[in-house]
């Protein structure tokens, strides 16, 4: 591992958490800015934009720093973590609420996302990012948002709400993407980028002008050429959306996000593909995109919320990361006709085999059916018993299971 304590950091880049350039010998890697605010102790005076302090973004930006470290450990990226830069405000409960995750807010002590220091770490972040084209980056935003224009938001760093313009207090994520690509000063800069917003994106009240919600320049636009970059956004909410969390655990956004990771929106192997993919699972950004919206639905269902989600740009798909094995898919089965419920039971078999992986008695309690089976090719049928009149069993049928299509209706006609 190749975290950097507290007591080695460069007063420089204490925001540097995770160096392994040197270990990498100039090889690509993923070079991550993660950014969380929560405290915002200057928001009494936010100007009437009537935000209050937040209890979990800080800790889901350290959160998406812990499975950026133990993926990269366990050889799961398809990059190797390089670099991390990490700024973190959090609530005197994230930091105690992190203490369990190893090494914890409270012991690996990054600094604040002040604007100086976030200009300092994008800087830096970007300078890495420049020496090799075939570089990867990753950026994670969560905290505070203001919608600027229909495509672009303000990022609300701790000092929001102080005195001055929110210029000096935010960040243009436009110019923080538009600034990552390939120019004259910086023609090697990595060609695959990602990047996650996870923050309301509010319209401004009317009592501010467009000039007093003009967001902060993170550092200088280079005129460019040719932007051949895979450099998808994904906002956690869409124009004047609000992002969700639950209370001192993690947004609802980076929960969805966090489970797509593991396996819930995961490609199965592409033997046409280059790497890795052509034999492992993967994550990638069009897997993403394809499986976020499903999983985004189970997590609101699950905590009562109602988040959404949107894309800007994306260019040709690119790998994020791999899964270890086959991923475990939730199937569920649905019953058709409901008034079959209560005479029918489901089995379910694995590529033929003679015995069945399961087998669902429908009730109304239990419908639709839900189980957790490894991604594969499955055969499911279906015994009405006792019959029903104008109904016949359902015949065998094959059925892909996949972290994508893990749903399938039963029709008995």
């Amino acid at each position: 591992m190749s975290i950097v304590p507290p007591h080695e950091r460069s007063p420089a880049e204490p925001f540097l958490v995770y160096d392994a350039r040197k270990q990498l010998e100039g090889k690509p890697g993923l070079h991550a800015l993660i950014a969380g605010v929560s405290a915002y102790p200057k928001l009494p005076s936010a100007n009437g934009l009537g935000m209050v302090p937040l209890s979990s973004t800080s800790l889901t930006a350290y959160l998406m720093f812990y499975w950026l470290i133990n993926a990269s450990q366990n050889g799961l990226l398809e990059q190797p973590l390089a670099t991390c830069r990490l700024l973190l405000t959090p609530s005197a409960e994230e930091r105690s609420d992190s203490a369990g995750r190893a090494p914890g807010i409270a012991a690996l002590a990054p600094p604040n996302c002040s604007m100086p220091l976030f200009r300092a770490a994008a800087e830096a972040w970007r300078n890495d990012a420049a020496t090799n084209k075939n570089h990867s980056t990753l950026f994670y935003f969560a905290g505070h948002g203001i919608q600027i224009t229909r495509n672009n938001q303000a990022l609300l760093l701790d000092s929001f709400g102080d005195i001055g313009p929110v210029s000096l207090h935010s960040v243009d994520c436009s110019v923080l993407r538009n600034g990552m690509a390939p120019s004259l000063a910086h023609p090697d800069i990595a060609r695959t980028q990602f990047y996650f917003v996870d923050a309301c994106r509010n319209l401004p009240p009317a009592n501010l002008s467009l000039e007093n919600v003009r967001a902060g320049d993170v550092f200088q636009v280079h005129a460019s050429g040719l932007d051949d970059r895979r450099a998808p956004i994904f906002f956690a909410s869409p124009p004047d959306g609000k992002a969700q969390a639950v209370p001192r655990v993690q947004t609802l956004f980076s929960i969805a996000l966090l489970r797509c990771l593991a396996g819930r929106a995961a490609f199965p192997p592409d033997r046409m593909a280059n790497g890795r993919a052509a034999n492992h699972w993967y994550v990638s950004t069009q897997s993403i995109a394809q499986g976020l919206p499903m999983v985004l639905d189970e997590v609101n269902r699950e905590y009562g919320g109602q988040q959404s989600w949107t894309l800007d740009g994306g260019g040709n798909d690119a790998v994020l990361t791999h899964i270890s094995g086959t991923p475990t898919v939730p199937l569920q089965i649905e019953v058709d006709p409901e008034r079959a419920l209560g005479s029918t039971t489901v089995e379910l078999k694995m590529g033929g085999a003679a015995a069945a992986l399961a087998q669902f008695r429908s009730n109304r309690d239990s419908h639709p059916f839900r189980r957790d089976v490894p991604a594969g090719i499955y055969e499911i049928g279906a015994v009405v018993n006792p019959k029903i009149d104008g109904l016949r069993e359902a015949d065998q049928f094959t059925h892909t299971v996949e972290p994508l299509r893990c749903r399938t209706k039963v029709r008995l006609s």
